[in-house]
């Protein structure tokens, strides 16, 4: 199964076909306008069988799907945290799509141990985390911070696809999955999918597309064992 996360920032309805290129079967895109509420008929068609998430109906989080894919919600409690969608998938395994979008790491941080309980090793957690290694020091937030979050998601079966195929440490990322105000000059490395080293097939950043001109983040694809 091929999963697929991108930062949209923004206007999805008119960049939905470049995501498309990408044949996913599950699409995990952040600051997406809900399919509801907009008057775009192809994208309304691109979202049927997906689901959205947001008090913005202009920037939410969706996930959606291929014809052959199946979800539902799962409803986990998020409380006042921002942004985060777990559903079940070909009633198979769980999915969690991220969106920090305020607090950050510190965000997820709290969201895991809401739901700590529920963790398992068959399940994916993916999306666009906001954060790195390389600053746990500076959120000022003790161990609310990246390395414990990836120590959690280790302790639940989970690891960081990219880190285990590329074989980089975390903090040490040589590919950027985000440009701060889509500037060639100011990479960082801050989407993530976490799985089970066992069913992890491949994992990469896109870059094959010009995506600064659309985005200020590249797409993170995921590929698992079904």
């Amino acid at each position: 199964m091929r999963i697929i996360s991108w930062n949209a920032q923004g206007k999805f309805r008119e960049k939905f076909p470049e995501i498309r290129k990408l044949s996913g079967d599950i699409y995990i895109i952040q600051e997406c306008e809900n399919p509801l509420h907009c008057r775009n008929r192809e994208y309304r068609e691109f979202a049927a069988g997906g689901l959205w998430w947001g008090d913005n109906k202009n920037k939410g989080l969706g996930i959606f799907v291929a014809p052959h894919v199946s979800i539902t919600d799962n409803a986990w409690e998020s409380l006042c945290l921002r942004q985060f969608a777990c559903v079940r998938v070909n009633d198979s395994f769980d999915l969690l799509a991220v969106w920090t979008k305020f607090r950050y790491i510190e965000e997820y941080y709290i969201y895991h141990h809401l739901h700590a309980s529920k963790y398992h090793s068959q399940m994916v957690v993916m999306g666009d985390f906001n954060s790195n290694k390389q600053w746990d020091t500076k959120t000022g937030r003790g161990q609310r911070n990246h390395s414990s979050v990836v120590q959690m998601l280790a302790d639940a079966g989970l690891c960081s696809a990219y880190h285990h195929i590329q074989n980089e440490a975390q903090g040490e990322e040589s590919i950027p999955t985000f440009f701060l105000h889509r500037h060639a000059n100011r990479p960082y490395h801050i989407d993530y999918a976490f799985a089970a080293p066992e069913r992890i097939r491949d994992c990469h950043i896109e870059t094959s597309t010009n995506w600064l001109a659309i985005s200020d983040h590249r797409p993170l694809i995921l590929e698992i064992e079904d």
